[in-house]
């Protein structure tokens, strides 16, 4: 996780690996790990602060990682 501010913008980039045959369905990404109750919440966060902070977001499948960026005004 990475963040900087430009002006009024924060830029946060969240990298995390991935299964590189997992493909996205309209960015829903759900977890493939058996521990459900402990897992895959992550997207659920950083949705729920983009909508608290009239934020975007942005997602790049790159195979075996994915990187989600996120600008919120500040």
């Amino acid at each position: 996780m990475k963040s900087k501010q430009h002006a009024n913008i924060m830029s946060i980039r969240v990298r995390n690996t991935k299964n590189e045959y997992e493909e996205p369905v309209k960015n829903q990404f759900r977890t493939i790990k058996n521990d459900t109750e402990n897992h895959g919440i992550g997207m659920q966060i950083i949705r729920s602060i983009v909508d608290k902070y009239d934020g975007t977001i942005q997602y790049y499948d790159e195979k075996t990682e994915l990187t989600i960026l996120v600008n919120l005004q500040v």
